[in-house]
């Protein structure tokens, strides 16, 4: 059976990126237009809430929605028969998680809105927005089960387009600009994205899951800890500069750092595009004991990620300079900022998603101890450095973090497969 077809992969993913790309630039007008109508306070709320709730459904998920994908990935061409029970019981684990981290959320909310805190909102607005754990860490479970499924274009459409473009749509329906109607907006494109996913994946999904012995969820969550344990480093890696900046150095350092921040980033829509569509084929080729074929669809993907590399530093080096001037004087000192996380971005994509590989071969417990590790080097140096040099600093110790746990996890592919996903 054939399972690399280059054309439909180069099909997948330029679809992806296209869908992906209208997402990303809907998430960016949509947030200007919020900050423009709510204000900065109920803005700042639903900011906040934003990321919240993020993180709240991180560890609902428990890592479940990786393992789920990678062993349904396993299973598509072994056992296809075995899939329906696998996805009915990872949906499950991660809605009864979901269901307890919303409560305990919930009544966090409301023991800070009692003792002071979002004035812009009442409880019941605050609970409401608490339980969008649910139908978020749903939603990302299923988009997950949809890579496995060779379905990544849906996993693109839920998570940077549906929920974004519908919130939207509904919150400029509603004709009023208050941090209850973008709440609502919210919940109901994240309802939406749920009941859709569901709806395409309801062919796979078998019922018997929700008879499955204790055993097999204690397995899920054994498998999925390391799994919550390497997201955790990579979003403390991922958001803490903000925070951290923001506590030594100022809210002016913050906006000329988050303002370039976004456009050295860029290159983690590829990243995130071509692992949609390559962590499955991964885990099948390995586990199928095809290394062979497994390593040439790493070096052609590697070459992909170099290309992307190339043109990004070429794209920024050409619009920085306008763009920084249409952003106003105050943002002159990003261009170095820029910079420095342009270099870290760039070694980012040249070293290529070891993270993706060694996760899909069974290493995410090693993959897990660098990513915790790493996080661990970067918060000392993220508080001595954005206090030294502010913006700056901050920025030599996200790119810097970036290089190091790129070379570490480089040699350690090479260790254990013999191969990387570096294209150089």
């Amino acid at each position: 059976m054939k399972i690399y077809n280059y054309y439909i992969y180069r099909k997948q993913v330029i679809d992806q990126f296209l869908i992906r790309l209208i997402g990303t630039a809907a998430i960016v007008i949509s947030y200007l237009l919020y900050a423009q109508w709510l204000g900065p306070e109920a803005f700042g709320l639903y900011s906040f809430m934003i990321n919240l709730v993020a993180i709240s459904s991180l560890f609902s998920r428990f890592g479940v929605d990786i393992i789920a994908m990678r062993r349904v990935s396993v299973l598509y061409y072994d056992s296809p028969e075995k899939i329906g029970d696998e996805i009915g019981s990872s949906i499950l684990l991660v809605f009864l998680i979901s269901v307890f981290f919303a409560i305990a959320l919930s009544f966090v909310l409301v023991a800070l809105k009692e003792a002071g805190y979002f004035s812009v909102a009442t409880k019941q607005e605050l609970i409401f927005s608490g339980f969008m754990v649910v139908p978020l860490s749903v939603a990302v479970t299923v988009s997950e089960i949809f890579k496995a499924l060779r379905r990544s274009r849906q996993t693109a459409l839920i998570r940077t387009f549906l929920i974004p473009v519908g919130t939207l749509i509904i919150f400029i329906l509603a004709s009023e600009n208050s941090f209850r109607s973008v709440a609502i907006a919210w919940w109901v494109a994240s309802m939406g994205a749920v009941v859709y996913s569901l709806f395409m994946v309801r062919k796979q999904v078998s019922f018997r899951a929700i008879a499955a012995d204790l055993h097999h969820y204690g397995k899920l969550l054994a498998q999925g800890a390391p799994m919550l344990r390497l997201g955790l480093g990579a979003m403390v890696i991922s958001t803490a500069d903000v925070v951290i900046l923001g506590v030594v150095a100022g809210t002016e350092q913050v906006g000329v750092y988050s303002a370039v921040a976004k456009i050295a980033m860029l290159g983690n829509l590829v990243l995130v595009t071509i692992n949609s569509i390559t962590a499955p084929r991964i885990a099948s080729l390995f586990h199928g004991g095809d290394t062979l074929k497994l390593k040439k669809m790493v070096e052609r993907v590697g070459r992909i990620y170099l290309i992307f590399a190339v043109a990004q530093v070429g794209v920024v080096l050409a619009v920085c300079g306008p763009l920084l001037e249409f952003l106003g004087d105050s943002y002159e000192a990003g261009f170095f900022v820029l910079m420095v996380l342009l270099a870290g971005q760039t070694i980012n994509l040249v070293c290529g998603n070891n993270v993706s590989l060694l996760t899909m071969i069974g290493e995410e417990r090693t993959v897990a101890r660098v990513m915790v590790s790493s996080a661990f080097f970067y918060l000392p140096v993220a508080v001595v450095l954005s206090l030294q040099f502010g913006a700056l600093g901050a920025a030599i110790a996200t790119a810097s973090t970036m290089a190091i746990w790129n070379f570490r996890l480089n040699s350690v592919a090479r260790n254990k497969i013999g191969f990387s996903a570096a294209s150089l």
